[in-house]
Formats: structure tokens, C-alpha cells, sequence
């Protein structure tokens, strides 16, 4: 396991980007690989532990398995009889946490021009915006 500063995060297409401690450059990473938090709940500046692993592309590595640094993982004593230990995950989903309607709106545009399509939109309190994408599935709304 290795600690990092996230270095960019780029919300509207789900990915970010973490400067490793002790090296140099920074390792890319995807909203399907955070744990623990959601993508959205990520921030510039924000120490992080995390994987590494070869990046497919053939560009070095990249982080995998992205979540808050200190926080202590929960280890279930038997995984045997119920795999799916995130039931809130939903397998080929991200959210993002947009500041407003305005700033959803065009995240939602650029995001629907590829594979990603719009799930769920919650409304908040204080005005953001918090959008679930995923591939094929049609829009729903809460507040």
C-alpha cells in the first residue's frame, strides 16, 4: 500500500490523478477505483492510500483501490457467505458531486457524448448536485 496527495481530479469525466509520496510524477486513477468514499468525496490536496498496478495502456502504472488515508479497512470473518460486501456500489457506476444545477447540466453533456449515461440525480441541501452515471441506464430523480 502506498500514500499520496491527489494532485487533479477531474469531475466530469471520473478520473484523477495522485502524486505518489517519496516519487515522482503522478499515477492516474478512475472513479471505479475509489473505495470507501465517493468519487465525489475526494479532494485536491487530500492524502489518499492506495494500489498500484501496470496501466493496460502500456503507460506505466496506475492507482487502483483509492481511499482516504488512516482510515481502517473493516475485514469481515467469513466473505464466503455474502461476496458483495459494498451493496451500495453498484459494479459500472461513479458519482460526482457537482456545485450546481448549472455545472451538472454541462458535466451530464459532456459525459452522455461517450458510453457513460446518467442514473440518478440527488438533489442537496446546499444547493450541489450529486449525479450517478453508468453505462445504458436511464435518468431517475431524487431530492
Amino acid at each position: 500500500m502506498a500514500t499520496g496527495i491527489i494532485k487533479r481530479l477531474v469531475a466530469e469525466r471520473g478520473f484523477g490523478f495522485v502524486a505518489e509520496e517519496g516519487r515522482e510524477g503522478e499515477l492516474f486513477f478512475h472513479a471505479s477505483t475509489v473505495r470507501r468514499v465517493a468519487f465525489e468525496g475526494l479532494r485536491v490536496g487530500q492524502r489518499v492510500e492506495f494500489d498500484s498496478e501496470p496501466d493496460p495502456g502500456g503507460r506505466g502504472r496506475r492507482a487502483i483501490n483509492v481511499r482516504p488515508a488512516g482510515e481502517v479497512e473493516q475485514e469481515t470473518a467469513d466473505t464466503s457467505e455474502d461476496d458483495d460486501t459494498q451493496a451500495d456500489v453498484v459494479p459500472g457506476t461513479f458519482t460526482v458531486r457537482y456545485e450546481g444545477e448549472q455545472q451538472m447540466q454541462e458535466g451530464v453533456e459532456r459525459l452522455s457524448q461517450g458510453a457513460w449515461r446518467l442514473r440518478r440525480v440527488t438533489h442537496l441541501p446546499d444547493g450541489g448536485v450529486i449525479a450517478e452515471f453508468g453505462v445504458g441506464d436511464s435518468p431517475s430523480t431524487e431530492s
